[in-house]
């Protein structure tokens, strides 16, 4: 006892007090439930230790307080209440295996450290290292904002805790936690953006950081940390599977979804499938624990780019969620990871629904709470449901939500925030849509700035935001800045990312995109083919985005002079959009007139006039509105058969252009004279060959030059469009005297 007594007065002069785990759930049930870590500091700790100004231990009962037998890492901005609950909750399972865990003594810096700046202050924040070697363990106190992750304290009380006692005492509490849902500030750690309340306190540490391990070398230990612990935890736990079945799961549950951030995802599937049964046999296929595994598996799938494996879990945990509560949090959660699977899968309509009502829901669970700032997770929705606007060219609709939702998060973060870059580059993306170019470019300019210096530039969002600035510029014509941006953003991502990460592929996408606008074909060809093959494996052979990129690639291929390869891919384009759309839709006789102009480039005149034929049918029934493309259609069936010596038709399908050019009168029909020498050119290879054929004038070589078809349909991409026109209408004059020419 007195050996007790000395070891206790000694801690009590050096801070090294903790307090028992009874007296701080007593402590927690006679204060205001509401108030954060922060006031409890504000409100309770100064004014109650003022007359003193020592710490709050120094005037509790002396049968309080003790060694610490576990150190405590958490937030001051969190909810004090939470913090207690997730204590407790981690140590009823000591409590299951006879243990009295309210007899327990935990640290809590709140009350060991002298809140009153002093001497004494600065002193117990030096021994704070020491705090950690003598405690069992750290317990790692997340919630679902994940800011544990931002706060300077935390990550040095991470470093410490690893450094001195291995990952097996680092103990990270996330019960209840959506880990999947704080995959961006997971990837985004960085000790050098992390806050403290005391600014000379964050320097200290940052300079610590600095001159041992360096700062990127300690991001990446911090992650690999987090991961370590939890498998760690997991193999513990598998030992008491049968005695503590819901420990043994929810160790299962951290651990997947941790290697699920970290990308680890061999590792992570077998676990969440695991915890996904043990939770079923446990409590039951309609559970809102059950909901959560189904989303986490989702969650696994969709950061692979697996939608059809991730689609039919995420439907599961939303309907379970809204069967046992609709107005709930987490049925708001796993709406909107649902919109983001459709979203994935090209499914505008019901993302649009989804968010809409997650938005609903979410403004109705704040109003309910008498919430009345735009917080973050509101901030997400807003800006998840612009996004379907901007996809669905419907840029003033997302102008206002994106505002909103900047604003958002310019009043819950950090002024220098990477993640403020992405809602400033999702601003920049819709006032380019809306043609306020130089907006545009400079909230771009800002956000990548952000990023690099607080990032690095070998950071994913910094490759993001990049490449997004690159695409923006290639959009406006500025090639050689656009393909450097965008090529730079697609090695880092191919880096860090891996070759066939989604990101990746989008990077390698938007410089294909840069690539065919610059006439790089050759460049372009091997990056579309990979997109391609990412997109047929992972949205199938007939989704509309793996179409488009059948479609580009076609055109890249037919542009390269292989014109093989592009007949196949049109053919299957044609069959696609008959059995999707019908014969008769625009889209579907664009890939005609495409098939007829391919086919006229490889030499195959017939199957090039039937196609042609099928395209000036078509626009024969659409109206008079049509005439200026029926009259392009015309002509250029008059080309092909001129080609294949079948004058005859070629001189019906010209005076049906003449008639047609009449009709149609104004600026079409300024055009007859030439079409006339074109005629009388045609008719001499009717004539007895005793008569000379006559040579075209040069100026039909400017003859319907500017005649297109109006482009019908989708884009080929969001950023490529495909080389090769996207209607039948080439230039008719100078191909019809480049044949009458070389038959000469």
């Amino acid at each position: 006892m007195a050996q007790f007594v000395r070891s206790l007065t000694k801690n009590f002069e050096q801070g090294r007090i903790a307090v028992k785990i009874r007296w701080l759930e007593e402590f927690s049930a006679r204060i205001d439930q509401t108030l954060c870590t922060f006031e409890i500091v504000t409100k309770i700790v100064l004014p109650e230790t003022a007359h003193l100004s020592c710490r709050y231990i120094d005037v509790l009962d002396p049968k309080d307080l003790g060694t610490p037998d576990y150190f405590i890492s958490h937030r001051w901005g969190a909810n004090f209440q939470t913090l207690i609950t997730a204590i407790k909750h981690h140590f009823e399972d000591m409590e299951m295996q006879g243990k009295n865990y309210k007899e327990l003594f935990v640290w809590l810096d709140i009350f060991a450290i002298n809140q009153h700046p002093s001497q004494e202050q600065v002193d117990d924040l030096a021994r704070l290292q020491d705090v950690i070697r003598m405690s069992h363990s750290t317990l790692l106190v997340m919630d679902n904002t994940g800011q544990v992750l931002r706060r300077v304290w935390c990550l040095f009380e991470i470093w410490k805790t690893v450094q001195f006692k291995g990952v097996q005492n680092l103990v990270v509490l996330a019960k209840d936690v959506d880990l999947l849902g704080l995959k961006d500030i997971f990837l985004q750690l960085n000790c050098a953006d992390a806050q403290a309340t005391v600014e000379a306190d964050r320097q200290q540490i940052i300079n610590d950081i600095k001159t041992t391990t360096g700062i990127e070398a300690m991001n990446r230990f911090i992650r690999q940390a987090l991961v370590d612990s939890a498998k760690h935890e997991a193999r513990k736990m598998e030992a008491m599977k049968e005695k503590n079945a819901m420990a043994y799961f929810q160790a299962l549950d951290k651990a997947g979804q941790m290697l699920t951030l970290a990308g680890m995802y061999d590792e992570a599937e077998p676990l969440i499938k695991k915890s996904l049964n043990l939770c079923v046999r446990m409590v039951g296929e309609k559970h809102i624990q059950v909901a959560s595994c189904h989303n986490n598996m989702a969650g696994l799938y969709l950061n692979q780019g697996k939608l059809e494996n991730a689609e039919p879990h995420q439907r599961t945990a939303v309907k379970i969620s809204e069967e046992i509560d609709p107005l709930n949090s987490k049925t708001v959660i796993f709406i909107s990871n649902l919109a983001q699977v459709t979203l994935g899968q090209g499914d505008f309509a019901e993302a649009e629904a989804l968010l809409r009502k997650a938005l609903n829901l979410c403004l109705q669970l704040k109003t309910k709470a008498g919430i009345t700032k735009d917080d973050m997770e509101l901030a997400s929705l807003l800006n998840s449901l612009a996004s379907v606007y901007v996809q669905t060219k419907r840029p003033s609709r997302a102008l206002p939500l994106y505002e909103r939702a900047l604003k958002a998060a310019q009043a819950n973060l950090e002024p220098q925030d990477p993640e403020l870059s992405l809602y400033m580059g999702n601003m920049a993306s819709v006032l380019q849509d809306l043609q306020r170019f130089e907006e545009a470019e400079q909230l771009q300019r800002k956000a990548l700035d952000l990023c690099q210096r607080r990032l690095g530039f070998e950071h994913p969002m910094t490759a993001c935001v990049s490449g997004n600035l690159g695409t923006m510029l290639g959009e406006r014509g500025q090639y050689e800045e656009a393909e450097k941006l965008v090529r730079e953003a697609l090695e880092v991502r191919r880096r860090v990312l891996g070759a066939k990460h989604p990101g990746t592929l989008s990077s390698a996408k938007a410089l294909a995109g840069i690539l065919v606008e610059g006439q790089k074909f050759t460049e372009a060809e091997p990056l579309l083919k990979l997109v391609l093959e990412e997109s047929e494996r992972t949205l199938g052979p007939d989704h509309a985005s793996t179409l488009k990129c059948v479609e580009v690639l076609a055109g890249v291929l037919a542009s390269l002079g292989k014109m093989e390869a592009p007949i196949e891919m049109y053919s299957r384009l044609q069959t696609a959009r008959e059995k999707e759309l019908g014969l008769s839709h625009p889209d579907t006789m664009s890939a005609i007139g495409h098939l007829a102009l391919l086919y006229f480039y490889s030499g195959q005149y017939y199957k090039s006039a039937q196609y042609f034929q099928r395209v000036i049918t078509y626009q024969k029934n659409q109206g008079s509105h049509v005439l200026p493309d029926l009259l392009v259609s015309l002509i250029n069936l008059t080309a092909v058969l001129s080609k294949d010596g079948k004058y005859t038709e070629a001189l019906a399908c010209i005076d049906e252009a003449i008639s047609c050019a009449e009709m149609a009168g104004g600026q079409l029909a300024s055009n007859i004279p030439a079409y006339e020498r074109i005629k009388a050119a045609l008719m001499t290879y009717l004539e007895p060959p005793a008569v000379a054929k006559p040579t075209l004038p040069a100026a039909l070589a400017a003859t319907a030059t500017d005649l297109k078809v109006v482009a019908s349909g989708s884009p080929v991409s969001t950023s490529i469009r495909s080389p090769i026109p996207e209607s039948p209408g080439f230039s008719v004059a100078e191909m019809v005297l480049k044949t009458l020419h070389e038959q000469d």
